[in-house]
């Protein structure tokens, strides 16, 4: 394990912007050790200034079926200059609205959220609130909730 965060930290040092690499510093940056967590997130943030297609590469992870990768690629997502795209926004929403695991939906909002979407976000709680049924409405309470908790 050692060899490989060292070769992986070289390689991401060096610029280097292949998928394995990105994909390994995603896996890394579920580390038990801070110090490789901590890194293994700002690498993919550091690449990202000079190549957007590492915002593709850590959205891809929204599509993990492990739940703690869909939260980590939410996390580097945050810290990514490059603004979403469509498609990112959308998957966002839907694992705001659907994902099975509670920290996801909250981390899904908070990342649209911290990527200066709120609009965005007051638009789909508004309808909901609005047009929902029952269980949407009290789904866009929760979310109502964490956002308020999240701003203060």
């Amino acid at each position: 394990v050692a060899d490989t965060w060292a070769a992986v930290q070289c390689l991401a040092m060096e610029n280097v912007t292949e998928r394995i690499v990105v994909n390994k510093l995603i896996s890394m940056s579920q580390s038990l050790d801070t110090l490789i967590r901590v890194t293994a997130t700002k690498l993919p943030v550091r690449l990202s200034q000079r190549s957007d297609v590492i915002l593709f590469m850590v959205a891809d992870k929204l599509n993990n079926k492990l739940w703690i990768n869909r939260y980590m690629a939410c996390k580097v997502i945050q810290k990514i200059r490059t603004p979403l795209n469509k498609d990112i926004l959308h998957k966002l929403l839907t694992l705001m609205w659907s994902d099975y695991s509670e920290n996801i939906k909250s981390v899904a909002g908070e990342t649209i959220g911290v990527k200066g979407y709120g609009h965005v976000l007051h638009e789909e709680l508004c309808c909901r609130l609005r047009k929902g049924n029952e269980a949407e409405k009290v789904d866009a309470l929760k979310r109502v909730i964490h956002l308020k908790m999240m701003t203060g």
